[in-house]
């Protein structure tokens, strides 16, 4: 199995995961055990954390980061909507198990 720190861009927060989510990758980290995705993933973190000024962050592996007037034209919504800046960690199979939710949180306390 292999770990990716996937970091995206779009209209909505990376917990959305909607059916397109794919078009938004900006980029994508594969590894091979779940402790260097995650350290890479907070190495992102740190790098996005210096470049916007909001974040909100879930589940120990996903986050998104905004700066407010960073807005792009949304056709479906007829209007200029928040962009945000994702990163988070999912198996390259989908989403984590619950025994990788596990270790993720004894990873970060």
């Amino acid at each position: 199995m292999t770990y990716c720190v996937y970091k995206t861009k779009g209209f909505e927060e990376p917990w959305w995961l909607n059916d397109d989510w794919k078009n938004n990758i900006l980029d994508v980290q594969q590894f091979t055990t779940l402790e260097a995705a995650y350290h890479q993933y907070t190495v992102e973190k740190s790098r996005l954390s210096q470049q916007h000024t909001h974040c909100s962050e879930r589940n120990n592996h996903m986050a998104a980061y905004w700066n407010k007037g960073d807005v792009a034209y949304c056709i479906p919504c007829e209007n200029d909507e928040q962009l945000y800046t994702g990163i988070f960690i999912q198996t390259d199979q989908g989403t984590l198990s619950d025994e990788d939710l596990q270790t993720l949180q004894y990873l970060n306390d």
